[in-house]
């Protein structure tokens, strides 16, 4: 074997080891690609509308709360009446029948929205609310009202009828409350809406909602209501104001010390918006964020508060996405074949036609066949 030999079967050996290096790392890519973003726009028309949800600011009546028994609002929230041990929401002796309408002064007979379907709902911690959906979002949504209202604008996703997270809202100051003369002002809220999909990276982590029937806000709102029931055996009075009465708790109720600190820590995380139970419910992969592009002011002379919301046509979308698929790994093995082993795709496709060809040929057959009978040490070679 002369020089020049040596150094091609050398450089063969060298260049099978890089090719298949090469194929490691394109099969690790493909295994574990790497995520990118993608920014795409899309219509208003596409997205799952945003909740609203109204509330009459400073609802509770703490002197007439004192009087039934609860020292703060959180106290009758969780049915404790100064010096008794029972859980109750009917006061100190049961002078109460009906305390929430007693203890929350709510006044929504001036309030309209112009646009959308509202319900009733209790809110922890504002009191009675009115939820807002399934509004036109290609049409201004109008609220007026005399009174002092706070609006809250949350990702439909995350929206549910006990508790509002708001930790992704960007809108703030969306409320009515009337100057120091007397008068109320009109404000135009002109939104953008910004949707996050993390399904790619956080895939394991997080729900994608939008192929369920429920939501996020739904699932939380069902481990709120079972658990409420595991420990009073019954819904608290303030719980749903449209929920039939026969579920919810009219009686006393007595538990033991360690399911009262238990039922008090759990009502406390309810009250300050604290409540996760990501083991139940992953959080969505699917996010929105609500950004005000531009706040109008009208007169501050007008005799009804108003509040004007309108959003921009086109949603921005921000996609996580794989960067390498199968189509990638198709163009670096056909690139390292043909570098290193001088290999292109018809050349395998041809090589493979001749392995079949060689196989089904005679010659091939019968020198199988004989090598068969040589190992079964067969001396009848006819058959073949």
């Amino acid at each position: 074997m002369n020089l020049l030999e040596k150094f091609r079967i050398t450089f063969q050996v060298f260049a099978f080891a890089i090719f298949l290096v090469q194929l490691w790392e394109a099969f690790n890519h493909f295994l574990n690609p790497p995520v990118v973003q993608r920014i795409q726009e899309t219509p208003l028309s596409n997205i799952l509308f945003p909740v609203l949800y109204v509330c009459n600011q400073d609802q509770y009546n703490y002197t007439r709360g004192k009087e039934l028994g609860y020292e703060t609002n959180t106290d009758f929230i969780q049915g404790i009446v100064k010096s008794s041990e029972n859980i109750t929401w009917r006061g100190k002796n049961g002078l109460s029948k009906d305390a929430v309408s007693l203890l929350y002064s709510t006044d929504y007979t001036n309030f309209t929205n112009m646009n959308g379907l509202k319900k009733r709902v209790f809110i922890l911690p504002e009191g009675e609310c009115f939820k807002i959906d399934r509004f036109k979002m290609n049409k201004d949504l109008v609220l007026r009202s005399h009174n002092n209202l706070k609006v809250y604008i949350v990702d439909a996703n995350k929206a549910n009828n006990m508790m509002i997270e708001i930790t992704d809202a960007e809108v703030d100051n969306v409320e009515i409350r009337p100057t120091e003369m007397g008068t109320y002002e009109g404000k135009r809220f002109l939104l953008s809406v910004e949707l996050y999909d993390h399904k790619v990276h956080n895939g394991d982590t997080c729900t994608d909602y939008t192929k369920h029937k429920s939501s996020y806000g739904k699932c939380v709102e069902n481990v709120i209501r079972s658990r409420l029931e595991k420990y009073l055996g019954c819904l608290p009075a303030w719980f749903n104001p449209e929920m039939k009465d026969d579920k919810k708790c009219t009686e006393d109720i007595l538990m033991s010390d360690e399911m009262k600190e238990g039922y008090k820590d759990l009502v406390q995380k309810l009250y300050l918006r604290e409540f996760q139970d990501h083991s139940t419910c992953k959080p969505p992969c699917v996010t929105m964020k609500l950004k005000d592009k531009k706040i109008y002011h009208k007169s501050s002379y007008l005799k009804y508060g108003q509040i004007t919301i309108s959003f921009q046509p086109e949603v921005t979308v921000y996609t996580q996405i794989k960067s390498y698929g199968l189509f990638n790994l198709v163009i670096d093995l056909g690139s390292s074949l043909g570098l290193w082993l001088g290999i292109s795709a018809l050349g395998v496709v041809d090589l493979i036609i001749e392995v079949i060809r060689i196989i089904q040929s005679k010659e091939f057959t019968k020198r199988a066949c004989l090598r068969l009978f040589n190992h079964a040490k067969s001396n009848d070679e006819s058959i073949c």
